[in-house]
Order: structure tokens, then sequence, then C-alpha cells
């Protein structure tokens, strides 16, 4: 087994060889050199009720999930920012409503009224780009025929067990992985600005392949070996795209629309909005107080 340390969010494979970290957890990516992730967040979601065909979370499963959201999405950009390989397999996007905290009232007495305000949110917020996703299943896919050697090895390997379950829209996305008709990105590599690391977005694939179909408790050791089996070719997989990224002389440069406004976190562009207008404030109490200092010098003359 090559020398690489592996860990595995939402993914539960056969392989001792594997580090598997629980999606609720506070765990550090730095500690590993190949990180794979699946953002399956149902057995997460409390929801009690619906709210616009989404399932409503409560207020303490609201916080933590977007706890646990933006703890992956700081430990995943540090990792990338660090020279790990992150490959992430895209399952289906969960939409869900969680509680933003706030709340309004109305009327009095009997009459009053309190409403607990919800945001839109979904199990892909632990990205650190807010890639526009697009719901779309199916089988049919090509390498593209630029920048895909990363993933010829994986590709091989793993066609035949994969399926997209999402398209990558949006003006200058171009992807490592195609569909086969119209060439719509499934598939992605976004390379650090700082480091040979990368973040990898492939179709989902079957992690549980040789376990399914399995009825008679006389097939669950060939089961077991089976399932052991595919571990050990996706952790070889996984070891040949991170070799390929390292071996690789230039580190690209982060694509335009990764830092594009439409992109960003709306925390993000929040934040740098504050900072803007508190940089403002800033330059404008440093200029009166250097005036009333030079004022108060005159005075004393």
């Amino acid at each position: 087994m090559p020398n690489r340390s592996i860990a595995s969010v939402g993914i539960r494979c056969r392989n001792n060889a594997i580090s598997y970290i629980e999606f609720s957890r506070n765990n550090s990516l730095l500690d590993f050199d190949i990180i794979m992730f699946r953002p399956e967040i149902g057995r997460h979601m409390i929801a009690r009720e619906n709210y616009n065909g989404k399932p409503c979370l409560d207020d303490d499963s609201s916080f933590a999930l977007k706890r646990y959201m933006e703890h992956w999405r700081r430990e995943i950009r540090d990792a990338v920012d660090s020279g790990k390989t992150v490959i992430v397999f895209m399952t289906d996007l969960t939409p869900v409503s969680i509680a933003t905290g706030e709340r309004t009232y109305s009327g009095s007495g009997r009459n009053s009224r309190v409403t607990r305000m919800v945001m839109d949110y979904d199990n892909y917020q632990f990205l650190p780009y807010t890639i526009r996703l697009t719901p779309s299943v199916g089988s049919s896919m090509v390498l593209a025929a630029t920048k895909s050697e990363p993933l010829i090895d994986y590709w091989k390997g793993f066609e035949g067990c994969s399926t997209y379950k999402l398209i990558f829209d949006g003006a200058g996305v171009s992807g490592q992985i195609l569909t086969r008709n119209g060439g719509k990105a499934v598939g992605l590599i976004v390379r650090s600005r700082t480091a040979n690391g990368a973040l990898v977005l492939l179709p989902d694939v079957d992690v549980e392949a040789g376990v399914s179909g399995v009825t008679a408790e006389k097939d669950a050791l060939r089961s077991s070996d089976e399932s052991q089996r595919f571990a050990n070719r996706l952790i070889d997989a996984a070891v040949s795209i991170d070799k390929a990224i390292k071996n690789s002389v230039e580190i690209t440069p982060e694509p335009p629309w990764a830092s594009a406004l439409t992109y960003r976190l709306k925390a993000e562009i929040d934040i740098e909005g504050r900072i803007a207008t508190l940089d403002a404030e800033f330059s404008r109490i440093s200029t009166e107080t250097n005036g009333l200092k030079i004022n108060c010098w005159i005075f004393r003359l």
C-alpha cells in the first residue's frame, strides 16, 4: 500500500489504512495527505416540519449543522492550501431550511405571535467556493480533452460505477469530467493558489460496492472480501490522483470564477463589506485626529 495517510469523512471503507472521521467531529485534516469526503447529512437532520417543500430543522439541529459546515469549510480550505488533496464524491444535493436565530413578534396578548426566521441551506455549504450546482442524474461521461491527466487512472477503474448527481453551472467553469452529450461539467479540479494541493470534485461512486445484493448469511464473508477489494482500489485510485497532482510542476491559479462575486459566500461578502466600512471609518478618525493635533500645536505657539 502506498505510503500516504488517508482520512475519510462520511465514507466508511473496509480498510484499516483509512482513518474514518465522523461528520459531526471537529478533527483537523492537516494530519493527513489525502482526504475523501462525502456530504451526506441525512442522519444529522431532525426535521419536524417542512417549509417551502424542504425539511425545516429545529434550532438545535440548525445551529449544529451550520457549525459542522463552517468547520469543514475551514479545514478543507486550509488542507488544500497546505498541499493536501481533498477528494469529494458529489452525492445528491439536499436542500433544507435552517433557523437563523432571529424571531419576529406580532400582535399582543392572546393574539401575539412569534415567527421563527429560517434560511435556505444545503449539504454543500462546506465547499470553500459557492459553486452553482444543478441537480441532474446520469452516467454517460467522458474525460475532458485537456487538464484531466490526474484522473486518467482513477477513471479507468471507476467510470463504470460512477453516477453524476450534479452539474456545475456558471460561465468559465471548465470541468475535467464532462457529460458525454452537451459537455456539461460534472467533475472538477480546483488547485490551490499557494501550494500543490487541490480540491477534486468527482461524480458520486458506490462506496458500498460489493455489499449490496447480499441476502443470505452465507454470502457475508464473500461480501466483506469484495468490499475490502473495492476499498483497496479506491485507495490506490486516490493515491494516483494525489501523485499526479503533486508531480505537476505548475501550480494552477485559482480559477477566476472561484473569486467572482457570484460564487462567493454571502457571509464572506458581508464580512468584507464590514471591513471596508471600518477601514473607511478608521481613516476618517485618523485624519480628524491628526487635524486636531495640528490645531492644538498651533495654539501652543
